[in-house]
């Protein structure tokens, strides 16, 4: 699906994250496959190329959170992912808000990725739209 606001990004559910309430058309698999084939973010290509290497960090505490991601800054680990789902305090927005902030400084030229997986999408933590539509703020 595409959105019809003309953001030209794809949708998987019934709105577009671009925030627009519109519609969505469907479109040919061929078409989602054109639109997906590549990226670049930070001098990095997604899609083509070497495939990238991505880190997880499942720490529970804030303090392991920032030294882990700290760490893997170092690393030749081309992404960094923060699993918000496994974060003890992921309903406590100024934790979440104090993790970004003093990573922010030391992600450099790593790609940062930050994810919330539900039970369901085989995560850890459990949330309502509203809370991921304000996590996704506190990421933005």
């Amino acid at each position: 699906m595409i959105c019809t606001a003309g953001c030209d990004k794809l949708v998987a559910g019934k709105s577009c994250v671009c925030g627009i309430k519109t519609g969505v058309i469907a479109v040919s698999n061929a078409e989602m496959r054109e639109k997906m084939n590549e990226m670049t973010v930070k001098n990095r290509t997604i899609g083509k190329g070497r495939p990238l290497i991505c880190v997880p960090v499942m720490e529970a505490c804030s303090d392991a959170v920032i030294r882990e991601i700290t760490y893997l800054t170092k690393s030749r680990a081309d992404m960094i992912e923060w699993r918000v789902d496994t974060f003890e305090k992921y309903r406590d927005y100024n934790a979440v808000r104090e993790v970004f902030a003093a990573v922010a400084p030391v992600i450099g030229d790593k790609l940062f990725l930050y994810t919330f997986r539900t039970r369901r999408q085989g995560g850890a933590g459990e949330a309502d739209g509203e809370t991921l539509a304000d996590l996704h703020d506190l990421a933005a």
